[in-house]
């Protein structure tokens, strides 16, 4: 029998959805390291190798890939993506590095050094952002990561790994400071609600100005343009705002009408100002009637580079309001999330934790453990031990007369002898003690006899 060819041309290329009953003869399955389907010319339908790995970039030697993250490249705009690497170090300190530039560019006879502080590398600009164990990046953790580009000098990248909190980085804030050789030195940044050290303001009434009478206090938050930013700090004492405050006596200080104007302005000093932050947001929170909300206006924004500002409100001033459920709630809850994304302009996480801080005195492992939310009072019911003292003042203008079973007896013009009869019932002492010994006396059969000399 005449055995029939079966010829496949394969020039349809790789096809692994089509039932294996179905194959036409012009599509193959599947082929290690070779292709029909090429991107060289007078090359289709030839059996092709498939072109291997070869080393662009070099990074630190012990360095493992985590997360790798792609945005809009502004430095070349005619290049591709920009490309973040976020790397777990086994030494424990760990980079984020940045290759803008298109990398498939790269000529391969030269690498590009990735080991080093971001800068420029012939026509590409390369480097870690960030180098620190504070990182906190595990090997086992893979990294994911979502970016935004909202202008050419605002591009920012947020991330998570499942147990760190939520984090992100403005990358343009970023790579101004490792040009000019001070990168940022603390992870703390990255922190969706960075911690700080964060005191109370210390304010003063002044007079001139043009504030209406009730109740005011003051916060303030720290934060980097474009980047991380803290919760509001504690309030300052509550002043009265009153037009006679000022008054030379006292008796003549009352209050005003609603709306007033007091003439006042508030003297805001603010001292101890963390470091990592260059900026801050001051607020009033100003009370004009009881049982109302009340209102919260931003005074200002500066810059700092000291750590202490002083600034006068003068109750005019405004800059915009903070809605009074975002100033109790902002920044109060940290999260830890194992996965996200972005849809429409807004980022969802996913798998959340909260972040729950316990001091090591409420860790019921802990040998310390001491919960104060749960008291257990003592049932006198139970029987006791111990020793207690019990006290009792008795007075009598005449100490021939007994009072509540005690007899006062002068003996001389040196001595009183006093005699008291049912001692526990007179002294409140429950019939489950028994009395023991009295201090400056004797106890004989629930009777005690004393002398004063």
């Amino acid at each position: 029998m005449k055995t029939e060819k079966a010829i496949n041309t394969f020039t349809g290329g790789i096809d692994r959805d089509t039932s294996v009953n179905k194959v036409d003869n012009k599509h193959y399955f599947d082929a290690q390291n070779l292709r029909i389907i090429t991107n060289d010319p007078l090359t289709n339908g030839a059996l092709s190798s498939v072109i291997g790995n070869t080393e662009a970039l070099v990074f630190n030697t012990n360095d493992i890939v985590i997360g790798v993250c792609k945005i809009k490249n502004s430095y070349d705009t005619n290049a591709g993506d920009s490309t973040l690497f976020f790397c777990y170090n086994s030494s424990g300190n760990h980079s984020i590095y940045l290759l803008e530039g298109d990398a498939a560019k790269i000529d391969i006879t030269t690498p590009i050094n990735m080991d080093a502080l971001y800068r420029t590398v012939g026509s590409y600009r390369a480097g870690y952002l960030y180098r620190g164990s504070d990182l906190n990046f595990s090997n086992n953790l893979e990294i994911q990561a979502e970016s935004r580009y909202e202008s050419s000098g605002i591009r920012k990248v947020y991330w998570v790994d499942g147990v760190n909190p939520i984090r992100y980085m403005n990358i343009d804030n970023a790579i101004t400071l490792a040009l000019a050789s001070t990168p940022i030195d603390s992870a703390i940044l990255f922190d969706i609600t960075p911690e700080a050290g964060l005191a109370s303001p210390s304010t003063s009434i002044i007079k001139g100005g043009n504030y209406k009478a009730g109740l005011v206090q003051h916060a303030y938050q720290l934060y980097v343009r474009h980047g991380a930013k803290t919760t509001f700090s504690p309030l300052s004492n509550v002043l009265s705002l009153s037009s006679s405050l000022f008054s030379t006596n006292s008796l003549s200080i009352v209050g005003n009408k609603l709306d007033d104007n007091t003439g006042l302005s508030v003297q805001v000093n603010i001292s101890n100002l963390d470091e990592n932050f260059n900026r801050i947001r001051i607020v009033a929170i100003h009370y004009t009637q009881p049982f109302v909300s009340p209102t919260i206006n931003i005074i200002g924004e500066f810059e700092y580079s000291t750590d202490s500002i002083s600034v006068v409100d003068n109750g005019l001033t405004n800059y915009g309001t903070i809605p009074i459920e975002e100033f109790r709630l902002q920044g109060q809850v940290n999260y830890v999330a194992g996965t996200l994304s972005s849809k429409n302009n807004i980022m969802f996480y996913g798998n959340l934790k909260e972040d729950v801080w316990n001091p090591d005195f409420l860790n019921s492992e802990d040998s310390s453990f001491w919960d104060g939310r749960a008291i257990r009072f003592r049932s006198y019911t139970e029987s006791l031990s111990g020793a207690d003292d019990v006290y009792k003042n008795i007075i009598s203008s005449s100490p021939s007369i007994p009072t509540s079973g005690v007899t006062l007896t002068i003996n001389n013009v040196n001595s009183i002898s006093v005699e008291i009869v049912n001692f526990s019932t007179w002294a409140a002492i429950s019939s489950s003690r028994t009395i023991t010994s009295l201090v400056g006396g004797g106890v004989f059969y629930n009777r005690i006899e004393n002398k004063y000399l």
